[in-house]
């Protein structure tokens, strides 16, 4: 990038806000994805406004330069790494809270709000924004938006996209595109709004969002269930769900994970081939316990071998963040772990877990499988070392498995992580010929001279 362009940029942010020292270079040409396949940048940008935002990209837009807006940099596919050097724009400064309503039940914030965090200050109102990220400690809510995230209450709430009403993005050319922000729902031409959710930076940078929230549970009982075998948990999940007992909160997790779940958070959890953890909430005790006992019910028929019941609310907290940071820690364990996100129909979880096994074996890769399964969203993680010869080859073609086995059940690749880069090959293979031809005629008419995050999702 010419010295004068680098300069005009860092006059738009302050020399304070601006770097061009390898070392912070380095460290945003990577996200949390365990495969490096971004570049350098040229130049990393820190905005605190919005109208900083539009002049950086209006920049961008003169002299052709790639734009990657970013945050907590926790995406797990490489969707905010750059590709072609240029600029990657660091949102986490524009972190304010702009307005809570709760005679409305909505907050607006800046993108660089984190998710964590807003919930802490939500608490005072007695509200909360449910979708709860394993990443929640430090992705923000422009993340959420870009990539529709979701997580362990996804399946009584939804996800971020079922919350957004109001968006403002600023356009590749500089333009401030104002969408919503006050009515709860709307049939007024095109939904541009939900165009931009998940849309993983490819056609501008969110810059505000405002979300609808919900009140905070008057109660709430956390449980867990022990099984024979991962199968077992499936059937019982997807039964669960089919009967109309929605838990907030239905985790799958197997023998791998409660292994390093016992050593690593030192929690004393039973052995056991694979176990449920359920989180209930209700206006009262009586109204948990009552979707408690139908759960028990079907568990009990699909051979349970024991349900707890939770009750001291810090051992619930340790049970729960344990399984928040499970990705984390076996990151120290295998420092190269590749996560899938499939998602797959709920009468097809058996099936999926089954498969899953016998894909580990098929390619001599260990694999984990743990997750929000209420939803049909099988997590496995691929443990995988770059450091031993093979494995991360093995890895990735077990990777690819899984997502093939993930289409051919009636699903999708990705249910919360987005495509990235780690995905783009199979793009076309879920969405079809005339699907990715509409993408990328969008993405045309949005970004004509390509600069908005390149390479992600599709190439152009």
């Amino acid at each position: 990038m010419d010295r004068e362009i680098i300069d005009q940029l860092t006059a738009i942010v302050g020399a304070d806000n601006a770097s061009t020292n390898p070392v912070d270079l380095v460290c945003y040409s990577v996200d949390c994805y365990a495969i490096k396949k971004g570049s350098m940048p040229d130049i990393v940008l820190r905005p605190n406004s919005v109208a900083e935002v539009q002049g950086i990209v209006r920049m961008a837009d003169k002299h052709l330069i790639p734009v990657v807006p970013r945050a907590g940099g926790s995406c797990l596919t490489g969707g905010c790494v750059p590709t072609r050097g240029g600029i990657v724009l660091d949102l986490q400064r524009m972190n304010r809270i702009i307005e809570v309503s709760k005679e409305n039940l909505t907050v607006t914030v800046e993108a660089g709000v984190v998710f964590a965090q807003l919930n802490t200050y939500l608490q005072r109102y007695g509200l909360f924004f449910p979708p709860d990220p394993a990443s929640g400690e430090i992705c923000t809510i422009g993340g959420m938006v870009a990539a529709n995230a979701s997580g362990m209450r996804a399946v009584k709430y939804g996800v971020t996209g079922d919350y957004i009403i109001g968006l403002k993005v600023v356009l590749p050319d500089g333009r401030l595109l104002d969408m919503g922000g006050g009515a709860r729902k709307s049939a007024s031409g095109y939904d541009l709004i939900h165009l931009f959710n998940r849309s993983e930076g490819t056609l501008g940078v969110i810059v505000e969002i405002t979300l609808k929230l919900r009140s905070l549970p008057r109660f709430i009982m956390s449980a867990v269930a022990k099984f024979h075998s991962p199968e077992d948990a499936g059937r019982t999940v997807a039964r669960t769900i089919a009967a109309g007992v929605i838990p907030a909160a239905i985790e799958i997790l197997d023998e791998v994970a409660l292994q390093v779940m016992r050593e690593e958070a030192h929690l004393p959890l039973p052995e056991a081939a694979a176990m449920l953890f359920l989180e209930f909430h209700g206006d009262d005790r009586s109204e948990a316990q009552k979707a408690l006992n139908k759960f028990r019910k079907i568990a009990d028929e699909e051979k349970c071998a024991g349900i707890e019941i939770a009750t001291d609310p810090v051992e619930m907290e340790r049970m729960w963040a344990a399984r928040r940071r499970l990705f984390a820690t076996f990151t120290r364990l295998k420092p190269s772990p590749i996560a899938t996100d499939i998602v797959v129909p709920l009468s097809k979880i058996p099936e999926a877990i089954r498969e899953i096994q016998e894909i580990a074996r098929k390619n001599d890769v260990k694999i984990t499988t743990y997750g929000h399964a209420g939803d049909g969203n099988v997590h496995s993680l691929l443990l995988a070392d770059l450091r031993i010869p093979g494995e991360s080859d093995r890895a990735h073609k077990a990777h690819d498995d899984i997502n093939w086995m993930a289409l051919r059940l009636g699903g999708t690749i990705t249910g919360e992580h987005g495509i990235g880069l780690e995905k783009r090959e199979m793009t076309k293979d879920e969405h079809g010929e005339v699907g990715v031809d509409i993408m990328k005629r969008i993405k045309k008419a949005i970004d004509p001279k390509g600069i908005m995050n390149p390479d992600k999702i599709f190439e152009v």
